[in-house]
């Protein structure tokens, strides 16, 4: 039996279509940011001043807002 030959671009291409499709990008983002504010939330907690926290929320801040 032959293997047809896909292209990864295009097979990623797909799947991402796919997923975007049924909502699983969109129920993605929603749990990122609940466990984003669960962590803040916790941080905040944290008993020491809160410009030692600055350089932790920032790099949480940049990773919530990147694109992949």
């Amino acid at each position: 039996m032959e293997q047809e030959q896909c292209n990864p671009q295009e097979k990623i291409a797909a799947i991402t279509q796919l997923y975007n499709d049924m909502g699983i990008d969109k129920m993605a983002e929603q749990k990122i940011e609940h466990y984003f504010d669960c962590g803040k939330q916790l941080l905040d907690k944290v008993n020491v001043p809160a410009e030692r926290k600055v350089n932790l929320i920032n790099y949480a801040l940049k990773m919530m807002n990147r694109k992949y």
